[in-house]
C-alpha cells in the first residue's frame, strides 16, 4: 500500500496530508518540537517510510527539513514555481493549506518526483554563510544609496570636489561637514 505525506508549510503550522492507498487523513501541527513529535508519530505508524513531499518555503521549511534529516526520513521539496504550475495542471481549484497538502500528495504520487540528495554538513553551512553574505552586500548598497540621497540634499557639491573614487578624505569631510553650511560657518571662524 501507497502511503504519501503531503505538507503545505506555513509560518507557525504545517498543514499534512496522508494518502494511505485511497484513503486520506488531514491534521494539522504546530511547526515547532511539539508538532514535530506528532508528525513523527504519524511516520513511524507505517513500517515503510512513507514518501514525504512539501515546497521550499524558506526558513519555515527548512525547519521540517531538519527534522526529517534528523530522523532519517527521506523527502521531496519542490520549487514553489514548480509544485504551482504541477497543481495548476488541472489538480487545484480553490487554494487553501487543506488542499495544497493534498494536492503535494497527489502530485507525488502522479509524477513519482526524486527523493532530495542529502547535503553535507559542510555544504549546508556554505549555503548560509553565502545567503549572509548576499545579506549584508545588499544593506551595504541599501545603506549607500541612502547616504547619497541624503547627501544631495543636504551637501550637493561635495560630489564636485572629489573626481575619482571616494575614498579616506572623502569621508572625513563628510564625517566633518555633513551640510554645506557647517563648511562656511567653520571658513568664517579661520577668517576672524
Amino acid at each position: 500500500m501507497q502511503v504519501t505525506f503531503g505538507i503545505d508549510v506555513s509560518k507557525s503550522t504545517s498543514t499534512i496530508c496522508e494518502l494511505i492507498g485511497e484513503s486520506k487523513n488531514e491534521l494539522t501541527i504546530t511547526n515547532d518540537r511539539p508538532g514535530f513529535i506528532q508528525l513523527l508519530k504519524e511516520l513511524s505508524a507505517f513500517s515503510k517510510h512513507p514518501q514525504i513531499i512539501f515546497e521550499a518555503t524558506g526558513v519555515y521549511s527548512r525547519r521540517l527539513q531538519a527534522f526529517l534529516e534528523d530522523y532519517g526520513y527521506e523527502y521531496v521539496i519542490l520549487n514553489p514555481l514548480k509544485a504551482k504550475k504541477e497543481m495548476d495542471l488541472g489538480l487545484r481549484h480553490n487554494k487553501t493549506d487543506k488542499t495544497d497538502a493534498y494536492h503535494l500528495a497527489l502530485i507525488q504520487r502522479l509524477y513519482h518526483h526524486p527523493v532530495n540528495q542529502l547535503q553535507s554538513p559542510t555544504y549546508k553551512q556554505l549555503n548560509s554563510l553565502s545567503r549572509f553574505y548576499d545579506q549584508l552586500t545588499s544593506d551595504l548598497v541599501m545603506a549607500k544609496n541612502r547616504l547619497h540621497q541624503i547627501l544631495q540634499s543636504t551637501f550637493p557639491e561635495i560630489e564636485a570636489l572629489f573626481c575619482s573614487a571616494k575614498g579616506k578624505n572623502y569621508w572625513q569631510i563628510i564625517l566633518r561637514y555633513p551640510h554645506c553650511d557647517l563648511v562656511e560657518k567653520d571658513g568664517k571662524k579661520h577668517c576672524l
